[in-house]
Formats: structure tokens, C-alpha cells, sequence
């Protein structure tokens, strides 16, 4: 048979679009399929195990064979040794009751000569379940054919028919055509739950987010409850230290029944702790540090918390409560470690990592700004009344935090990385008074340039100090340190270039972009030094006050998890090398 030939079949015209959802277009396939075979029935049979299918899509007379749809089936029903035979050998099968024969067809439709039924294998043994399941249906003949998913096994294609005859070589090259076809349905499928996901789970960042950032000392309790309902849990606990500890830093060494520098948010079911115990928190306990020990500080999902050797310890706190599933997640930002946040829930329940991870994120952002602004606090009291906040200053940091909020709310709904980025800059470089505000992003060898699109400037100084034309600057000291101050995070002022004990060199290529002074902020993408926010005054020195230097910290926060969630052309260098060291 020419494979160019007329009468070789095209592909099914009525696949699926991608509006419509599996379980439909599933069944408009078996419907269509049934008309052209001229069979009784045609079922799409989806794998449930390695030893179990169940039917998902049905095409039927309804007058001779019985529905199967929703029932569920053993896979040996089918074809002796159907796994090994359907899936692994990747060959169908057509079964005659008649003669109690099964021959092979092969699932390749690259080769006409491979639409012939090639061999026929031994007579099936009476009394088997594949002449059961025959007897059962009806039907004297059926059709079998394995479907796969990127070559993974997904299911099966299934065709009855009540009398003996065998289907024809082109019946035989339209079903496998279909076979092979269906996981454009399935494909579609998939990506529109993954789409749907996606947006499900933004939606829940947000909301924790949004809550987050309330000015309102309730913030991290109300967003705790919001969470522990996201996860549908009995209780939860977020555990925080005052300050953060980085990965070589256990956290229970500041968790000690004598540290003032701990605090719980609790709600719902709580684990009761004896009061014999050494410790009185639960956080307190070692296991969750020798947990955490190896440096990777994923969620912990504990679906029985009873059959996990690990919590032994605290089997007696939990002992008098419901709780069975336990949900731990570390509070980790910037490689630093700044808390635990635990969900309890009655029952072990089917959890979105992925979302727990981000969630806990979220959560170490805000105690990090918290721990920032309480800095920031204690230097103003430490201040005289002469230096202490002016009205004019107390209003400009009034207007940055709203700024920081819509900066927030167009995170979650922003899809172009450039356009917030720009949109993002423009705002800083207002909210600051600052001149111009640049991004600069590091490459694999820790020189760097500035992003052109990422780049804000006053009109004035538009065509003045071009540092946005991806202009290349490379700082020996940053290189050889591989981001010096900024992989610790922190930031670096300047308020007059001359009287900051800069390098001649350093002043130097300053001066040739005419800048005269500076703020810097260090901005991580997935926990790595990824870039530097910078704020520059061309014309003359300036004086840069912590509310402006917390701000700019806080924005750089802001574009890092934008720059995270929003991939694209323009994350080059450091962010391909981290994502490669991701992927080995």
C-alpha cells in the first residue's frame, strides 16, 4: 500500500479544540470512530494502575452490548499478558471467539506493510478473562489498540463488533491513525488544566501577598488562617525568629526556652506539648533541623505523622488531638532560614507543593520587610529630634508604600516582563526623586550590563548618561567576588562619589556616565544574586535617607519576583547558569 495513496485516511477532521475538554472531545472521537468501523461499541479506556483501566469515553448501539462507561476493568481482560504485550511490545491486538485466536497488529503506521495482520499467536486457553470479558460484552470479535502520551502508556482503544469477522487492513489503519492522534486530545488537554492551575495558584499568591502587605498587626495572622483554609488543615503555626540565620545556622540554636527573640502565630488545632517536655515549642525540637540538615529546604509532606519514624519525639503532643497529616514549611529567603510555617489537617489530603513552597515565600518576604522596617524603627529612635522624620518626609514615605502595594497588585496580573519592569522603574525613579533608575544584571563571569528596557530616566537626562544601552560595565572587585556586598544583601550608598574613598578608576567611569551619586540594592531571582536595582543623581550629590534606601530595597524584592515568575529573552547570564544548575 502506497503510503501517499488517496485512500490512505487523514487525519481525524474532528479533533478536538482546545476550548473543549477532554471528556467531550474524548467521546466525539469514539462516536466518529464507531461510524467509519461500523461496529457495535467503541470505548476509550484510560490506565487507572498497571493492572486496571477504566472506561472514559463510549460510542454505542446500545442495542446488543451493554454500556461500559465509568466501569472499571482488569487489564487482562483484554489480551493475555496485556501489559507486556499492549504497551511494552507496543502491539494491538483483535481477538475471534470464534476460533478463541488472537492475532497481532502492530502499532506502527510508519510502514504500509505493518497494516497487515502478521501473526496470529497461539489459541487462547477456554475459560480465560479475555474470552470471559467476550462473553460478558456480547460480542464475538473485538479490537484493541494501546494508547500512549509522549511514549508514555495512557490507555487503550476499544472496538466490539457481534459477529466473527475480521476488520479490514484499512479499518485497521484508521483506528491506529486515531490511536496515534489522541494525544493531541490529550496534550490539550493537559495544558489547558496546567494553564488552569496556574492561574489558581496566582490567584492564592495574591491573596496571601495582598494580606501580607496590610498595614494592620493582624497581617500575619489573618494570612496564616487564609492559609491554613487553602489547605484545607485543622490548625497551623508560624514559628519566626527576630532575626535570620543562614543555611550553616540551625535554627533551633535561637529557638531556646531563654531567647526573647521568638514569636507564634497559632490558629485551630494545636499539638499539646507535656509540660515535662524539655522544650515547650514544637519548633524547638531537633528532628526538624537533622530534617533539613542536608541545606534543601523543601516542604515537608508527612501524610501519617504516626508512620514516620522521625516525629517519634513528638508522638505524645499530637497523641490527645485528631491531627494525623502534618505540612512543614521552612520560610526561607534569600538562603537565609527565618521560621517554620506548619499546616495540621485531620487527614492526609492531596497537596500542590509547588504552591506550599511559594506560599511559604511569600511569607519569608514579608518577615524579612518586617525585619527591615524594625531596623529601620530603631535607627529613627536612636536619632534625636533634630534628624527625626519631617512631615515632607513622612508623606514621601506614606506615598512609597502605596507604591510598593501597586507595585504588588501588577505582579499578579502583569503577563510582559519588559512593560513592568519599565512601568516598575519609572515608578521608583518618581517616588525616589531620584534622576534615573537603572537595572543592572550580572553575566556567568560576574561582569555585567544594563538592560536597556528595564531602564527609567527624567526627560532631562534622557540622552544623558546612557547606562541603559546594554551598556557593558565590568567591576573587578564584583567579579572577583562573585557580587561582593550584594551576594550578603546589602545595599550601597553613595552621596558624592568624592568623598566616598572610592578608587580613582571607580570614579572614573563614573564620571563618564556623569553620575554623582547613587543607591544600590542587590535583586535575586530563585534565592540567587541575579542583578543590582540602582538609583542615580546626574546632577550633583545627594543625600539618600533610610526610608529611600529601604524603598529601593524593597522594589528590587519586588522585580526579583517578577523577573522569577516572568521568564524571558532578557534573563540571560547568572539566571541561565542557575536554572541549568537546576535542571542537573
Amino acid at each position: 500500500m502506497n503510503p501517499n495513496s488517496s485512500n490512505r485516511p487523514t487525519p481525524f477532521a474532528n479533533l478536538p479544540s482546545q476550548a473543549e475538554d477532554l471528556q467531550s472531545s474524548l467521546a466525539k472521537i469514539a462516536i466518529d470512530l464507531r461510524a467509519l468501523l461500523q461496529v457495535e461499541q467503541v470505548n476509550i479506556c484510560q490506565l487507572k494502575s498497571a493492572d486496571q483501566v477504566q472506561v472514559v469515553a463510549e460510542a454505542t448501539s446500545g442495542s446488543r452490548i451493554p454500556s461500559l462507561l465509568q466501569s472499571s476493568f482488569p487489564l487482562d481482560n483484554f489480551a493475555p499478558h496485556s501489559y507486556e504485550l499492549l504497551f511494552q511490545s507496543k502491539i494491538g491486538a483483535m481477538v475471534n471467539a470464534e476460533s478463541n485466536t488472537l492475532f497481532r497488529i502492530p502499532y506502527s503506521v510508519s510502514d504500509p506493510e505493518s497494516y497487515r495482520v502478521v501473526e496470529t499467536m497461539k489459541r487462547i486457553p477456554d475459560g480465560s478473562s479475555v474470552l470471559q470479558h467476550l462473553t460478558e460484552m456480547g460480542a464475538n470479535l473485538y479490537l484493541v489498540i494501546p494508547i500512549f502520551h509522549h511514549e508514555v502508556p495512557w490507555g487503550l482503544l476499544t472496538a466490539y463488533r457481534p459477529d466473527f469477522s475480521l476488520m479490514s487492513t484499512r479499518q485497521l489503519e484508521v483506528v491506529q491513525t486515531i490511536a496515534s492522534q489522541l494525544s493531541v486530545a490529550i496534550d490539550r488537554d493537559s495544558l489547558r488544566h496546567q494553564v488552569q492551575i496556574k492561574a489558581d495558584q496566582e490567584k492564592v499568591l495574591g491573596r496571601i501577598a495582598t494580606l501580607l502587605q496590610a498595614a494592620d498587626e493582624n497581617a500575619l495572622q489573618t494570612a496564616l488562617e487564609t492559609t491554613v483554609a487553602i489547605f484545607a488543615g485543622s490548625g497551623g503555626r508560624l514559628c519566626m525568629s527576630g532575626q535570620a540565620h543562614g543555611p550553616d545556622t540551625r535554627f533551633a540554636d535561637c529557638l531556646t526556652d531563654a531567647s526573647q527573640d521568638i514569636s507564634v502565630n497559632s490558629c485551630g488545632v494545636q499539638p499539646v506539648i507535656p509540660v515535662a517536655a524539655n522544650s515547650q515549642l514544637m519548633e524547638q525540637y531537633g528532628l526538624w533541623q537533622d530534617h533539613y540538615s542536608s541545606g534543601d529546604y523543601s516542604v515537608w509532606d508527612i501524610p501519617d505523622l504516626y508512620q514516620t519514624p522521625e516525629l517519634r519525639p513528638l508522638f505524645d503532643a499530637f497523641q490527645l488531638t485528631p491531627i494525623r497529616s502534618l505540612l512543614m514549611i521552612p520560610l526561607v529567603y534569600r538562603q537565609q532560614l527565618r521560621g517554620y510555617l506548619s499546616i495540621f489537617r485531620n487527614a492526609a489530603a492531596p497537596t500542590d507543593l509547588e504552591l506550599a513552597q511559594k506560599i511559604g515565600q511569600r511569607f519569608a518576604i514579608a518577615l524579612y520587610e518586617h525585619e527591615l522596617c524594625q531596623r529601620l524603627h530603631a535607627s529613627d529612635q536612636a536619632q534625636s529630634a533634630e534628624v527625626r522624620l519631617s512631615t515632607d518626609q513622612l508623606l514621601q514615605v506614606s506615598q512609597q508604600q502605596v507604591g510598593l502595594s501597586e507595585m504588588l497588585a501588577q505582579l499578579q496580573t502583569a503577563t510582559d516582563l519588559t512593560t513592568f519592569a519599565r512601568a516598575t522603574t519609572k515608578g521608583i525613579c518618581q517616588l525616589l526623586a531620584a534622576e534615573r533608575v537603572s537595572v543592572y544584571r550580572f553575566k556567568d563571569d560576574w561582569g555585567g550590563e544594563y538592560i536597556h528596557e528595564f531602564e527609567y530616566a527624567k526627560p532631562e537626562w534622557i540622552r544623558t548618561a546612557k547606562l541603559g544601552e546594554n551598556t557593558a560595565w565590568n567591576d573587578t572587585f564584583l567579579q572577583e567576588t562573585q557580587g561582593g556586598r550584594y551576594r550578603n544583601n546589602e545595599t550601597y550608598v553613595v552621596d558624592d562619589i568624592h568623598q566616598a574613598g572610592l578608587a580613582s578608576c571607580h570614579i572614573d567611569m563614573l564620571k563618564q556616565f556623569e553620575v554623582q551619586s547613587f543607591s544600590t540594592a542587590p535583586i535575586f531571582v530563585n534565592g540567587q544574586l541575579w542583578g543590582v536595582l540602582a538609583a542615580y543623581q546626574h546632577s550633583g550629590p545627594r543625600h539618600w535617607p533610610k526610608t529611600d534606601v529601604l524603598f529601593l530595597h524593597q522594589s528590587a524584592t519586588f522585580l526579583g519576583l517578577a523577573f522569577q515568575s516572568m521568564p524571558d529573552a532578557s534573563l540571560t547570564g547568572v539566571q541561565q547558569q542557575t536554572q541549568l544548575e537546576r535542571v542537573i
